[in-house]
C-alpha cells in the first residue's frame, strides 16, 4: 500500500522438475513495482539563475517489471556441474525526463520502457585434487521505448548502458605446504553509450596459510594492461583501472 499510489501487487509463480537424479528443470515468472519516493512527486532542482532545472510530478507512476526465467541445472558427475538461465523482463513506467513543464525546464514523467533478455551459462569442475575451476557466459540485450507521442530528454541512449557479452574464467589451486594459487580471468565487451572499449583482465593471488589461520598472500589485479576504462565518456575525468600488486598479511581468530 503506498499513498502515492494506492495497492501495488507482487505476484510471482515458481515451479521446478526433476526429471532424473541430478537433473533439474525450473522456470519462474513475477511482477515488482519502484513506488514513487519524494523525489520523484517533490523534487525542485534550480539552476544558476535560481529557475527550476527539474521538477518532479504529482502524477508520477510506480515502475514495474514483468520478469520472466526459465532455467536447467545438472550435476554431470561427481566431478562436473552445469546451469544455464534464460530470462526476459519487461520495463514499464519507467522514470524520464520530459522537457517543458509548468514550473520548469524538464519534468520527470513515467515515458519510458525497457526491455532486456539474455542468457546465463556456468560451469564447475575439479578438475583434479587440489584443482577447481569456474566457467561463465551471460549473453545480455537490451532496448528502450518511448511512449508515443511523448518526448524525452536524451532519447534515452544513456538507459541499460550494459555489455552484451561477458566470460569468465576462475581456477584455484591448493598446493603443498599450505601454499594456494587463484587466477580470475575475465572478459567484457564494448558499452554502447557512452563509449567504453572492450577489455580483458586477469587477477590472480598467491598465498600461504599457516595451521595458525596466519595468511600471507602476493595479490595482483589488472594484470595484462597498465591501464583501463570501465565506465565514464571518454576524457581527462574518467577513472581508469591501473595494474596494481599488494602484499597482504591476515590474521584469523
Amino acid at each position: 500500500m503506498s499513498s502515492y499510489t494506492g495497492v501495488e501487487t507482487h505476484p510471482g509463480l515458481r515451479v521446478r522438475f526433476v526429471p532424473a537424479a541430478g537433473h533439474t528443470l525450473w522456470a519462474a515468472t513475477s511482477r515488482a513495482v519502484r513506488l514513487p519516493s519524494r523525489f520523484d512527486r517533490d523534487l525542485r532542482f534550480t539552476g544558476t539563475l535560481s529557475r527550476v532545472v527539474v521538477a518532479g510530478s504529482e502524477n508520477f507512476m510506480a515502475e514495474t517489471v514483468t520478469a520472466i526465467e526459465g532455467g536447467y541445472r545438472a550435476q554431470l558427475s561427481s566431478r562436473v556441474s552445469f546451469d544455464a538461465a534464460a530470462f526476459s523482463n519487461r520495463y514499464d513506467e519507467l522514470r524520464s525526463q520530459s522537457p517543458g513543464g509548468p514550473i520548469g525546464l524538464a519534468t520527470l514523467a513515467n515515458d519510458l520502457n525497457g526491455r532486456s533478455k539474455g542468457l546465463e551459462l556456468s560451469l564447475h569442475a575439479q578438475l583434479m585434487p587440489g584443482l577447481r575451476a569456474h566457467a561463465s557466459y551471460t549473453r545480455l540485450a537490451t532496448s528502450t521505448s518511448v511512449e508515443p507521442g511523448r518526448t524525452i530528454i536524451g532519447n534515452a541512449v544513456s538507459e541499460f548502458n550494459d555489455p552484451d557479452h561477458q566470460a569468465a574464467l576462475r581456477l584455484y589451486a591448493d598446493l603443498p605446504r599450505g601454499f594456494e594459487l587463484d587466477a580470475f580471468g575475465r572478459y567484457v565487451s564494448a558499452l554502447p553509450h557512452p563509449v567504453v572499449p572492450a577489455y580483458g583482465e586477469l587477477d590472480a593471488r598467491f598465498g600461504w596459510v599457516s595451521p595458525g589461520g596466519h595468511e600471507i598472500a602476493l595479490v595482483g589485479r589488472n594484470l595484462l594492461h597498465g591501464r583501463h576504462p570501465e565506465f565514464n565518456p571518454p576524457g581527462p575525468r574518467r577513472y581508469e583501472f591501473e595494474r596494481a600488486v599488494t602484499l597482504r598479511s591476515t590474521w584469523r581468530f
